[in-house]
């Protein structure tokens, strides 16, 4: 187990330090100055969705150990929920800074808004599982599980769009 949240960390932090070199461009003096071909805006959201995925996986792996330990362990699990609030903190300046490079009522908009609604639908669900692994109240754990799983739900639903947009979008 231990090994697995290595690689997974290591995978996290490899995708930030390519997606941190792929926004240097985005520096520029002025966002009007920068022209992204179709090919490399795919990308880019394609390489934001990829991390996405790993900080997805991550949560989900606290929500299991949450499931199996609730209090055993819980200083561990809440070092790890801040540790994957802070790269998505990090994450979201990265996508904020690319959405000015973007033109306000377009595909390319849409990408990067819909990618916004899914890293908050997974900040949002560390809420819960930070209280769900303080927590042994059994109703009270059902009911924190409920709004994990609904807010995980809406996120999966909502990359899949994203995913057939993308597919669609003409490179």
């Amino acid at each position: 187990m231990q090994n697995i949240n290595k690689f997974k960390l290591l995978v996290s932090i490899i995708l930030s330090i390519v997606i941190m070199f792929t926004s240097i461009p985005l520096g520029a003096a002025s966002t009007s100055d920068i022209i992204i071909s179709n090919a490399e805006h795919k990308q880019i959201i394609e390489q934001f969705l990829s991390e996405i995925k790993a900080i997805q996986s991550q949560v989900a792996d606290i929500a299991q150990s949450a499931l199996k330990s609730p209090a055993q362990g819980a200083a561990n699990l809440e070092g790890r929920i801040n540790l994957i609030n802070s790269n998505i903190e990090r994450l979201n300046k990265i996508i904020q800074d690319y959405l000015a490079t973007v033109p306000g009522v377009s595909d390319r908009n849409r990408h990067v808004l819909l990618t916004f609604n899914i890293l908050n639908l997974i900040k949002s669900s560390l809420y819960p599982l930070s209280l769900l692994i303080r927590t042994t109240n059994d109703v009270e754990r059902l009911a924190l599980l409920d709004e994990y799983f609904r807010s995980r739900v809406v996120a999966l639903d909502t990359l899949q769009i994203l995913e057939e947009l993308l597919e669609k979008f003409n490179s």
